[in-house]
């Protein structure tokens, strides 16, 4: 089976090129196109185009507006629908599934093909929850565990003492469905979703808000409302190794503190040359 792949990029072009040449180095039998989206304007000035010259499966693709943080105020109109995080690969793919990563990913094994085997019916397979921001950490644990936590009455009064907690307050809870945090969502810095099941119900032909949408953080809502609907998600957390030239552990983190940014960027450069350069 092919995928295709969509990689978001603003800046950190010898992160990314190491990213792809990785994720090309143990699973290109799965893969078919790569959609290269960049941002309009790139941190510190820096130029990505070159990082294409390196393969010869990439559809590049630079929306008019950021995609980061974006909320889509017209979602009939193409335009404003591909300025959300990865929608435009979602919207061109006529593969069944399409497989997102963020630009500072080390991969260590065939992520795909193991994805693949083990997605089964789930309608995406990824890392589940942003737990280190959430008040029901010590009860959840995301991941695995999240498909069978059931919040007991007290676990939800000791949750509901904490708050406001974060990003979590009483107001964002869902009524009726408290094991529903803000923070639960699938990661997208290495997931695999399958784009029949999301498409058939985002926005503009259901009334699932889009993958990359922003609220709280990206694809929360997205991750609620298919929840909500009753879509089941699989946790998977191997075969690769987030933020993996960066002293810091959040990858937005390190595009904004300077000398992070340019340290990782030698890193990367020196990997690439010890593993990559022909």
């Amino acid at each position: 089976m092919k995928v295709d792949v969509v990689i978001h990029v603003y800046g950190k072009p010898w992160q990314t090129l190491c990213t792809l040449k990785s994720l090309m180095l143990y699973s290109s039998e799965h893969i078919d196109k790569i959609y290269f989206v960049t941002e309009p304007k790139q941190p510190y000035n820096e130029k990505v185009d070159w990082v294409i010259d390196y393969f010869d499966n990439i559809i590049q693709y630079t929306p008019i507006k950021s995609i980061l943080m974006n909320i889509c105020k017209n979602v009939n109109n193409e335009i404003e629908r591909h300025s959300m995080y990865c929608q435009y690969a979602l919207e061109k793919t006529d593969k069944q599934y399409i497989f997102v990563t963020h630009n500072d990913i080390l991969y260590t094994d065939d992520i795909i093909g193991d994805m693949i085997n083990n997605i089964e019916d789930n309608i995406a397979i990824g890392e589940l929850g942003q737990c280190w921001n959430c008040p029901a950490q010590q009860f959840c644990g995301g991941g695995a565990k999240w498909n069978s936590w059931n919040p007991t009455e007290e676990e939800i009064n000791q949750i509901k003492e904490k708050l406001p907690y974060v990003r979590t307050s009483l107001n964002n809870l869902t009524p009726n469905k408290f094991k529903l945090m803000p923070e639960c969502r699938l990661n997208e810095w290495a997931c695999l979703i399958n784009v029949e099941l999301s498409n058939k119900e985002t926005y503009p032909n259901g009334n699932t808000p889009f993958f990359g949408e922003f609220h709280v953080d990206s694809g929360t809502a997205w991750f609620k409302s298919l929840y909500l609907k009753g879509y089941n998600f699989k946790d998977y957390r191997k075969n690769y190794s987030h933020t993996y030239w960066s002293d810091l552990s959040n990858g937005y983190q390190t595009v904004l503190k300077e000398n992070y940014y340019w340290k990782a960027e030698q890193k990367a450069e020196q990997y690439f040359n010890e593993n990559f350069k022909i």
